[in-house]
């Protein structure tokens, strides 16, 4: 059986076990599949892929890191505008990089 998803029940508060910080961390790899619930992280504590909530990811994810390898492919993709917007990540890089992205 899949490992179980890792998820924040919508309205518990961030105290005791459920406190950011409290299971320790460490930087993973979030490449492949995403969804409306949130994305799959591969192989983390050396156990399968498992799925990671936005919710839970909004509150233990402390920093992010996105790789666009072709503006153009993505301003194509619907699905992938659906749940990432574009202009706010050009707005984000612009903000602090010395070339501009259009």
């Amino acid at each position: 059986a899949p490992p179980q998803t890792w998820d924040v029940p919508e309205g518990t508060p961030m105290v005791g076990e459920w406190r950011p910080g409290s299971w320790g961390g460490h930087s993973m790899w979030a490449i492949g599949d995403y969804d409306e619930e949130g994305f799959w992280a591969p192989h983390t504590w050396n156990m399968k892929d498992q799925k990671i909530t936005w919710r839970a990811a909004a509150a233990y994810l402390d920093e992010a890191h996105v790789i666009i390898d072709s503006l153009n492919a993505w301003r194509k993709n619907k699905a992938a505008n659906k749940f990432i917007n574009l202009g706010d990540v050009r707005d984000a890089v612009n903000a602090v990089s010395s070339i501009q992205v259009p």
